[in-house]
């Protein structure tokens, strides 16, 4: 680098290609040609501009690639290839997914041949990346039929665990699901991606999952986006009808972000919808969620005590019927919250938060 470069962009040059000495040496020497800044631009719009350099006194790191996979087993090569869908970190449940019987112990190999790189995760979970340039080779190992296969296994891998949030997010799991999803939110939006494009009315699964995971937070026009883009693919393919009930799994994760947005109307609308959706499937948790957020919006946007509290006691009524005893005791402390802002404190009320509590 000449002193006239950022140090700052030399170091991201250097990660670009997780410090690999070859690596280097490529770009320093056309760092020599191009200001870093220019070769970083390059770099970040094509990872492969590193692989193929037509400088004849460098070697490529396609054949330090070919020559650190000659040396391994077939498995461990599948393995690699198949990872370059990951966009980014990964964990050992996706390794498994993508790899065969011998997956960790494949794993194990390509960590030690610098192919795969190791992450310590705050969490103490271990994951894994491909650094760009490893991964458009790793691609590169693919035929259209073997990638497809394995976006498919991914794509289903985290369809499957957004299944499995949706139904877990309760109570004191909620921030270990939350903290989960947002190490893996790039893997979970290609995935989701992925089943928009491919078979749209199976894509709205993802919903409750995502609600959970983001219910008030700070992406909330992203969000309603979201969700309006996979009910208008899952009702515009006339392959599959979509589920009634994962639509009402939308309706009811869209309805705060719209109403946080402003669309107050239609966040109502998207609650009573979904109540009527979990109504006609006799799913009384995801009944008595949708009338008590309900409540919570008419309270908030109409300051009508009265017909909030129709939701309130709905929810109640519901969450009592399903044995829900956290979503009963939060409806309960939401509708004595009610009617408390509404001046109209009584031995019901105190009956109700003591329940409650």
């Amino acid at each position: 680098a000449s002193p006239d470069d950022d140090p700052d962009v030399v170091a991201d040059l250097c990660r670009m290609v997780d410090g690999l000495p070859l690596g280097v040496e490529l770009i320093a020497a056309r760092v020599g040609v191009s200001s870093a800044e220019d070769m970083l631009a390059s770099l970040r719009a094509d990872p492969r501009s590193v692989l193929t350099g037509e400088d004849t006194a460098h070697r490529s790191l396609n054949v330090v690639f070919d020559s650190t996979l000659a040396l391994m087993d077939q498995s461990a090569r599948i393995l690699f290839a198949r990872l370059a869908v990951c966009p980014a970190t990964f964990d050992l449940a996706v390794v498994r997914v993508l790899g065969g019987p011998s997956a960790r112990v494949d794993l194990e190999r390509l960590v030690d041949a610098s192919l795969v790189v190791p992450l310590d995760h705050e969490s103490g979970e271990r994951r894994f990346r491909l650094s760009d340039p490893t991964r458009t080779y790793a691609d590169s190992l693919l035929d259209d039929e073997q990638r497809d296969d394995a976006i498919r296994r991914h794509a289903e891998h985290f369809r499957e665990l957004l299944v499995r949030a949706g139904r877990e997010m309760v109570g004191e799991r909620d921030r270990a699901w939350i903290q989960r999803l947002e190490r893996d939110d790039a893997n979970v939006r290609a995935a989701l991606d992925w089943w928009i494009d491919h078979e749209p009315a199976r894509a709205l699964a993802f919903a409750s999952g995502l609600g959970r995971a983001t219910r008030f937070g700070t992406r909330d026009v992203e969000l309603c986006a979201l969700f309006d883009r996979m009910l208008d693919a899952a009702f515009a393919d006339d392959r599959v009808d979509p589920n009634p009930l994962d639509v009402a799994h939308v309706r009811l994760s869209r309805g705060w972000p719209r109403f946080l947005t402003g669309d107050f109307e239609g966040g109502m609308d998207d609650m009573r919808g979904a109540a009527r959706g979990f109504d006609e499937y006799d799913d009384a948790v995801g009944t008595a969620e949708a009338h008590s957020a309900l409540g919570h919006m008419i309270l908030l946007a109409t300051a009508d005590t009265d017909a909030a509290s129709a939701s309130y006691v709905r929810a109640i009524e519901s969450s009592r019927r399903a044995h829900a005893v956290l979503t009963t005791a939060m409806a309960l402390a939401e509708y004595a919250q009610s009617l408390i802002l509404a001046d109209r404190v009584d031995a019901d009320v105190e009956e109700m938060l003591d329940e409650a509590e």
